[in-house]
C-alpha cells in the first residue's frame, strides 16, 4: 500500500513539473544555451544541364519562326541520336517580336524585321557525356545557337544532405560536450 501511494504521489508531481514546463511564459525565463552544429560533405557533380538558345532575325515573322522551328527540330533529333529525349530535352522559352529601326531624318520608327528565338533546357544524366552533347547540339545548330547556363549538378543530392545533417548534429553533440 506505501508503495501504491509514493507513485500515486510521484506521477502527481512529474504532471506538475511537465505542466508547469509546458507554459510558455515559463520556459523562457529558464536559462538555456543554444548550440549549432556544422556538417560539410563533398558532392562530386554527376550530370551535365545547360541551356541552348536558337535565334534567328529575318524581314518576315514566318520567315524567322520556320526557320527557329527547322534549326530546334534538327537539334532535338540529333540529341535523340544521343539518347537523350524528353523529358530530359523541354523548351523554356519563346518569343516572336518586332524589331525596331528609328529613322533620324522622318524622326519615326519603323518595324525592320522579326526576331524569334527558342530556348531549350537539356539535362546529360552523365557528366562524361556533357561535352560531347554539347559540341554536337553547337555543330547541328550553327551560328543561330548559343549556349548558355552551362551546370555541372549532383543527381542524388538528398543522399548527401542527410550526411552533411549527420555530421552537423555530430558537431553539434561535440560542443555540447565541451560545454560540460
Amino acid at each position: 500500500m506505501v508503495v501504491k501511494s509514493w507513485i500515486v504521489v510521484v506521477s502527481f508531481l512529474c504532471l506538475a513539473i511537465v505542466q508547469v514546463l509546458s507554459e510558455p511564459a515559463l520556459l523562457e525565463t529558464l536559462p538555456r544555451i543554444t548550440v549549432q552544429g556544422k556538417g560539410v560533405v563533398d558532392a562530386p557533380p554527376d550530370e551535365v544541364v545547360f541551356n541552348v538558345n536558337i535565334q534567328k532575325r529575318s524581314k518576315s515573322s514566318k520567315e524567322a519562326k520556320e526557320f527557329v522551328a527547322v534549326v530546334t527540330n534538327r537539334i532535338i533529333d540529333q540529341l535523340a541520336t544521343l539518347g537523350i529525349v524528353s523529358p530530359d530535352v523541354v523548351t523554356i522559352g519563346f518569343s516572336l517580336y518586332p524589331v525596331y529601326e528609328y529613322n533620324r531624318r522622318t524622326g519615326k520608327s519603323y518595324i525592320d524585321g522579326y526576331s524569334c528565338f527558342n530556348k531549350l533546357r537539356i539535362h546529360v544524366a552523365d557528366i562524361e557525356k556533357g561535352g560531347k552533347v554539347m559540341d554536337e547540339v553547337v555543330q547541328t545548330g550553327g551560328d543561330d545557337v548559343r549556349v548558355e547556363d552551362f551546370n555541372l549538378r549532383v543527381s542524388d543530392i538528398g543522399k548527401y544532405e542527410s550526411e552533411a545533417r549527420l555530421k552537423a548534429m555530430q558537431d553539434a553533440v561535440k560542443r555540447v560536450d565541451d560545454l560540460l
